[in-house]
């Protein structure tokens, strides 16, 4: 009888256990992940601005702004000879699979000499979650990106 109970424990225990163990697994290699991608934002992600410029609408009326004066540039494949300046966008995956780890580099060009006048750089995680089918993956990211985007963006001003 005792072999009985044992062999129902282990039966019933043991896909629990399995769980458990994958549930600290996927824990453990999403903080491992995050932790990476912490690292790699402090090291170099965030905006470089290598020359600002100051331009007048006068000077380009082809270009569009928003209402708080910032210019909105065209993505590469957009531009065209009337477009003094333009944005690149790159992702790289750094890791594909469980969970997806990317870097994110975006560049604003001037046109007329196809120099980078900024870069953006970001990384990011996204899914690494113990599969429950019902939820979103979780992400992470770098931190401050809304100020990296007011610098970015500033690049080019109105005077």
């Amino acid at each position: 009888m005792k072999q009985a109970v044992k062999a129902f424990r282990l039966i019933f225990l043991a896909p629990f256990a399995l769980v458990v163990l994958g549930v600290i697994y996927c824990e453990l290699n999403k903080a491992y992940w995050d932790h990476r991608i912490k690292e790699m934002c402090e090291k170099n992600g965030g905006v470089t601005v290598f020359e600002k410029v100051e331009i007048s609408k006068a000077d380009y009326p082809s270009l569009k702004f928003t209402s708080n004066g910032h210019a909105i540039f065209p993505p590469e494949s957009h531009a065209n000879q009337n477009t003094p300046f333009y944005y690149t966008f790159k992702t790289e995956y750094l890791k594909k699979g469980s969970p997806d780890v990317m870097r994110f580099e975006q560049s604003i060009i001037r046109s007329k000499d196809k120099k980078a006048l900024s870069t953006h750089i970001s990384y990011a995680r996204s899914g690494g979650d113990f599969p429950d089918f019902i939820s979103y993956p979780s992400s992470y990211s770098c931190g401050d990106t809304e100020n990296d985007l007011h610098v970015y963006e500033s690049t080019i001003t109105i005077m």
